[in-house]
């Protein structure tokens, strides 16, 4: 049979959840009316507008991010095709005599085959464009006809917004590991005063039938769950185009924040004893620390085996 617990804050985002409700609530009565000790108010205050600020922080630095990986990604693929495009015209020509064999070195590129240079990751291409860019420079120096359709011009374009691009990612990847860092430093603090307004809560209202007692703490942020016999919860995560969505993580947040790898074909099992309302967070890299791709809510019957589609 089903029993209700307190459910104790793992994420960032359940514990702001209790840390806001807690402080709107402390702020919406009468100081009378307010349930916390001044110890704990003074220590709500202050971790309330800490964790506020650091979790914007890191909302922002995310965002940045994204932004920032769309239009370098956009640029790499512009990149990448201009610089195989500039390699296959330049073999073109040698086949037709236009240049020699010998040419291809200014290139650092194979002298008898021209084959295009491995261009997968971003070194990798970032080396064939300042090759391509060196390559052209000297070899037009020592007499020979500039390269058309494409120019080398074509490249340096683009390789150019390429390179600010990389640069400012990698600034903000870095000011993303410091946000998170100055968020997760305030956890043991957060957790501490949510085990404060969740002691004193429920001794303000202890003599309270036990729904009523719940009913009255939730307004200051305590959050209950319902936890009873296994169930088990079968997942299956999908791509928009309906596909295993394999490797992806999934988390069920009311067990513990568990975590879970889906497989090949785009499973995970949960073998849970929570009843009831629950979340599912699904992070298409495990272990990301921010928010999840995709969040969805389920209900769980006690020992009713269940399974949940969800699309990313």
């Amino acid at each position: 049979m089903a029993v209700i617990t307190r459910f104790i804050p793992n994420t960032h985002v359940t514990r702001l959840t209790v840390l806001t409700d807690a402080f709107n609530q402390k702020a919406a009565v009468l100081p009378p009316q307010n349930i916390f000790s001044t110890g704990t108010s003074t220590r709500l205050d202050a971790i309330f507008a800490a964790f506020t600020l650091a979790n914007t922080n890191v909302v922002k630095a995310e965002e940045d991010v994204g932004e920032l990986s769309t239009d370098k990604q956009g640029t790499f693929v512009k990149l990448q095709r201009v610089c195989s495009h500039f390699i296959q015209v330049f073999n073109f020509a040698v086949e037709r005599e236009v240049f020699s064999k010998d040419a291809r070195l200014f290139y650092k590129l194979e002298k008898e085959t021209g084959n295009l240079p491995d261009m997968a990751s971003e070194d990798d291409l970032k080396k064939v464009a300042t090759d391509l860019i060196a390559g052209e420079a000297a070899r037009v120096a020592a007499g020979g006809a500039a390269m058309t359709n494409p120019a080398i011009a074509d490249v340096i374009a683009l390789n150019t917004p390429y390179n600010t691009q990389v640069t400012a990612h990698q600034t903000a990847a870095l000011a993303l590991i410091a946000a998170q860092k100055a968020l997760n430093d305030l956890v043991p603090e957060a957790d501490k005063v949510i085990k404060k307004i969740y002691d004193e809560a429920e001794a303000t209202y202890n003599e309270l039938d036990n729904d009523s007692q719940r009913e009255a703490c939730r307004q200051w942020g305590v959050i209950y769950i319902s936890v009873g016999d296994n169930t088990v919860v079968t997942v299956q995560v999908v791509k928009t185009d309906g596909t295993p969505a394999g490797g992806v993580e999934v988390k069920l947040v009311q067990a513990g924040g568990k975590k879970l790898i889906t497989n090949a074909l785009g499973q995970v099992v949960f073998d849970t004893k929570v009843v009831g309302p629950a979340t599912l967070e699904v992070r298409l890299v495990p272990g990301y620390q921010g928010e999840a791709n995709k969040t969805q809510l389920i209900t769980i019957v006690e020992t009713v085996a269940m399974t949940v589609a969800v699309q990313l």
